[in-house]
């Protein structure tokens, strides 16, 4: 009878050692998404700032086109002076554009990038979950085991 108790928890100890060689991986899996998570955030900052600049551009050329459109006895050379400087504004509107097209691919790189390792930390967590209760469920039995045999051995 001390057999089969014997050999719940020798069985239940190979399992308890599941869990303690699943520790450091989830550990690692837990500074990896934190790494990503920081990450994207630094990511949507920047995307944050670039759609801002782009937006101040743009709002800047449209005042100075309207001031352009709006004013009165201007020369020929403010005139091509005016129209230069929007252009050029122009410019910089499309490099920041290109810019903040450059930025979205980027974060949404680094999101996929948290989704994975999100994903991950998850499924450890959970596999881990698994077999603790596997380990709890082996060691109730062999509690069960060793205290019927108890209950057997005094009724003999």
């Amino acid at each position: 009878m001390h057999t089969v108790a014997a050999y719940f928890w020798s069985h239940a100890t190979k399992i308890m050692k599941s869990p303690k060689r699943l520790k450091p991986i989830l550990g690692i899996a837990i500074r990896q998404q934190e790494e990503k998570e920081a990450k994207l955030a630094n990511a949507l900052r920047l995307k944050r700032q670039a759609e801002q600049q782009l937006l101040q551009l743009k709002n800047y050329r449209n005042e100075y086109h309207n001031d352009l459109a709006s004013s009165n006895n201007v020369n020929i050379s403010q005139l091509i002076n005016k129209q230069r400087f929007i252009s050029q504004l122009d410019l910089a509107i499309s490099a920041q554009n290109e810019k903040t097209l450059n930025i979205n691919s980027a974060t949404n790189q680094q999101r996929q990038d948290w989704h994975q390792a999100k994903n991950k930390r998850d499924a450890l967590e959970n596999l881990m979950e698994k077999r603790l209760e596997i380990l709890r469920k082996k060691l109730e039995r062999a509690e069960q085991i060793e205290l019927d045999n108890r209950v057997v051995s005094v009724g003999n």
